[in-house]
């Protein structure tokens, strides 16, 4: 009994002793423990600076996206034989935009009388995306004397004065006499006059603008401003999109080609009839792809874009 107590007692403190790890497993787990680590650390960073390049991107394609909207926008309005393309360059161009369109309801003398905003009938008849104001462009819808389309023109008259009028068009078909009376639409006198009556003729507000390439320190921008008329010369440019390449960056953040009917490239104009319009950006910051030496990354995005009332 005594013999197999002691064998007993034997195996019991050598299971005891084998329950634990020995220091060279928790070495062998420790060194298989960070492997898994580093390998997961790794995929988390790549996974991190994929997504910052992917943000970069995206980024850098709005801003172009933003660039080729805006100016294609408001260039699509501009009719170049009506003379609405004031200069026009590699980088920049000045033109006479759209920033409304109504009716005249009723001319007498100099004066054009222009309905409200909402009518009772609820039918717009004026739009605006800024108030005319003295020194503005009317561009008059004029059918000419013949029958037929071949003389119809735009005739262009210089807002001198911009009137509030209560009852605006209230004589007229357009305006409700009773519900429309106390609302206010505007009178604006015009030079030269334009032929006095009671109907309907289209009308568009244009004002001089310019878009172009501009440093605002530090970047390179699309810049837009208007035309100030009380002071003779351009408001504050205002960025629109950017930053967009510039300076020692590398090729312009805008390349402009104006092209005239027969496809030549053309500075006059009232001759293009097309442009060819590229913008480039870079990344905001430098994308780290696998196997390429970090940098900012130039991408680019091209517009065409054909006028209307072209020669």
């Amino acid at each position: 009994m005594g013999g197999r107590h002691a064998a007993a007692m034997r195996v019991t403190s050598v299971a005891r002793r084998r329950a634990g790890a020995t220091l060279p497993e928790l070495l062998v787990a420790l060194a298989i423990w960070g492997i898994v680590a580093a390998a997961f650390f790794r995929t988390v960073h790549q996974s991190l600076r994929f997504l910052h390049d992917h943000t970069l991107l995206v980024e850098q394609r709005s801003q172009l996206q933003a660039a080729r909207h805006v100016s294609a926008s408001l260039l699509a309005d501009a009719s170049p034989i009506d003379g609405d393309l004031l200069a026009l360059s590699d980088s920049a161009a000045s033109f006479r935009a759209t920033i409304g369109t109504t009716v005249a309801c009723n001319t007498s003398g100099a004066t054009v009388e222009i309905p409200p905003l909402a009518l009772a009938s609820a039918i717009p008849l004026s739009a605006f995306t800024d108030q005319p104001k003295a020194g503005d462009i009317v561009a008059r819808f004029d059918t000419g004397p013949l029958a037929s389309a071949i003389d119809d023109h735009w005739a262009h008259h210089t807002i001198l004065a911009v009137h509030a009028l209560t009852g605006a068009c209230t004589t007229t078909r357009f305006a409700d006499p009773v519900r429309d009376a106390a609302k206010v639409g505007l009178a604006l006198d015009l030079a030269p006059p334009p032929p006095s009556g009671a109907g309907a003729t289209p009308l568009r507000i244009l004002r001089p603008v310019r878009l172009a390439l501009y440093h605002s320190s530090p970047d390179w921008m699309l810049g837009f401003t208007e035309w100030n008329a009380g002071s003779a010369n351009w408001n504050l440019i205002q960025p629109v999109a950017g930053a967009l390449t510039g300076g020692s960056a590398g090729p312009l953040g805008i390349e402009w080609t104006w092209h005239d009917s027969i496809g030549a490239t053309t500075a006059i104009p009232g001759r293009v009839a097309l442009l060819d319009a590229t913008f480039r950006a870079p990344t905001r910051g430098p994308m780290r792809h696998p196997g390429r030496i970090p940098g900012l990354r130039i991408d680019s995005l091209g517009v065409r874009l054909a006028f209307r009332n072209r020669r």
